[in-house]
């Protein structure tokens, strides 16, 4: 692996890493690349670009070269599994972002040297078309936009629906009237206790008993 980079990315690697094969993701002095392996398909999860005691903080570092296990998890892919392409699967990747020149990318910058000749698949989600177009400019990805599922707002209903309205009415009668503090605090157990029996016999109990254990469970609680 280390033959096929460009001898200024060599020393430049092993400046911020250290010699190959790096500290991370080692076992026996060789690099483990995290995956499944079906057939002609191997599914595992993007090498991490940060390591040491920060690594959500050097993400997105302009100038933070890849580990050893990194560059070394995309040469397996391209020269000893001998991939066709690959799909990067979520948003967003760290491979747009590696360092190297904004577009125009030449042989000696990180994400080329990571991916080579392969070809990148990558369903994006629409509606973040600036890093959506990082991974087209840096990438060479072929980007599959998708839309995400209308959102709405999540409604409470009946039980769930009853117990919200009585911490309502709790926390404004602390400050009315604490003397409905004891009545309201027993309708909310009584609520809460039916809700948990409900799901706990709804899961685990066959529906000819489920008035009976829910009967029980609801004594349990009220005492």
């Amino acid at each position: 692996m280390v033959r096929g980079l460009a001898a200024s990315r060599t020393h430049a690697t092993a400046r911020g890493v250290g010699e190959t094969p790096g500290t991370v993701y080692r076992h026996n002095g060789a690099i483990t690349i995290a995956g499944l392996r079906f057939g002609n398909v191997f599914v595992g999860i993007q090498p991490p670009r940060g390591f040491g005691e920060n690594p959500i903080a050097i993400y997105h570092t302009p100038d933070l070269v890849p580990s050893h296990h990194y560059l070394g998890s995309y040469y397996w892919l391209r020269q000893i599994f001998k991939a066709d392409a690959v799909v990067h699967m979520g948003k967003h990747g760290t491979l747009e972002w590696l360092p190297g020149k904004g577009i125009g990318l030449s042989a000696t910058c990180y994400p080329d040297l990571a991916l080579g000749d392969l070809p990148l698949i990558y369903p994006f989600i629409i509606n973040d078309p600036g890093e959506g177009t990082q991974a087209k400019r840096r990438a060479h990805a072929v980007v599959v936009d998708h839309l995400i599922p209308a959102m709405m707002r999540a409604e409470v209903y009946n039980d769930i629906a009853r117990l919200e309205q009585l911490m309502d009415e709790y926390y404004q009668v602390q400050t009315l009237d604490p003397s409905k503090l004891p009545a309201i605090q027993a309708q909310i157990w009584t609520s809460l206790c039916r809700r948990i029996c409900i799901t706990i016999c709804m899961l685990q109990k066959p529906l000819t008993i489920l008035a009976i254990s829910c009967c029980t469970w609801m004594a349990i609680c009220a005492s």
